[in-house]
């Protein structure tokens, strides 16, 4: 497996799932406002097929909300690094199917029986492509293959740039996306061009540090900062194999169109689609 670095096995953590201002029996609140966090670990025992680590995204995603955020203190790997005006590539139909492909695939494979789940295609499709500009050779073409059906991954970027950068997001609804990328600092340099393409493309933050305890705050923190607060811990501890973390979240905060008012909620009982009462 060559490239700009080594992945070798792919796992992840789970965030611990809170809730403050929503409650599903009892939505009466005048805005809704949800934050997904997705981390993706690449630790040094990857399996080289990279097609068949889907099954391992059973446990990437997980929603969660609330308190503040402090700064990171890692090395920031972007320091220097200017975001160049770049072109994006609208969806045809060579991108439209390879992402539906790739999302219906991932659904497949999270999927567990008896328990509900969330995760988001693009949040893992984006962290995946990041990560596939520092791939070279049969890890690449693996990885364009799982991504987009063999679309390269230039063209790949182009396309990501554009949807992301189409994505609505107005004054009463916002809908932010935010990406960075965490570097054991282990005695490897990460090359300038892989920085660079994944500023012009994906807007993420590049770190280098330790991956002891200041890492964990830091990744936290980060999360806690790119949520509004709305999810303060995606991860427990450091995986001691691991020599990147990646991670994207999703935050969305919009008012109800229709606003529930707390006299018009009330409690009752749902009927699951196995015919479960609750």
């Amino acid at each position: 497996m060559n490239g700009t670095y080594k992945e070798n096995r792919m796992n992840s953590q789970r965030p611990a799932a809170r809730r403050q201002t929503v409650n599903m029996r009892n939505v009466y609140v005048a805005s809704f406002f949800a934050a997904a966090a997705l981390l993706l670990v690449l630790s040094e025992v990857f399996s080289s097929n990279i097609q068949a680590t889907l099954p391992g995204f059973s446990r990437l995603a997980r929603l969660g909300l609330t308190g503040c955020a402090a700064k990171v203190q890692a090395d920031d790997l972007m320091k220097g690094i200017t975001p160049e005006k770049t072109s994006g590539r609208a969806a045809d139909d060579a991108f439209k199917s390879g992402a539906a492909d790739f999302a219906v695939r991932l659904f497949q494979n999270t999927r567990e029986e008896g328990k509900s789940s969330l995760i988001s295609p693009l949040s893992v499709m984006l962290a995946l492509s990041m990560t596939a500009n520092g791939a070279r050779g049969e890890t690449l073409a693996q990885m364009e293959v799982l991504l987009g059906g063999g679309i390269p991954i230039d063209t790949l970027n182009k396309y990501l740039h554009a949807y992301v950068g189409g994505l609505p997001s107005v004054e009463k609804a916002k809908l932010t996306l935010a990406n960075s990328i965490w570097f054991k600092d282990s005695g490897f340099t990460v090359e300038e061009a892989f920085l660079q393409r994944n500023a012009d493309y994906y807007g993420a933050a590049v770190y280098k540090s330790a991956f002891d305890k200041k890492t964990l705050r830091d990744i936290n923190n980060w999360v806690e900062e790119n949520t509004d607060g709305v999810i303060d811990k995606i991860v427990d501890q450091m995986d001691p194999y691991a020599v990147m973390y990646l991670v994207n979240t999703v935050l969305f905060d919009a008012e109800w169109q229709n606003i529930y008012r707390k006299h018009e909620v009330r409690d009752g009982t749902f009927t699951a689609i196995d015919g479960a009462k609750r």
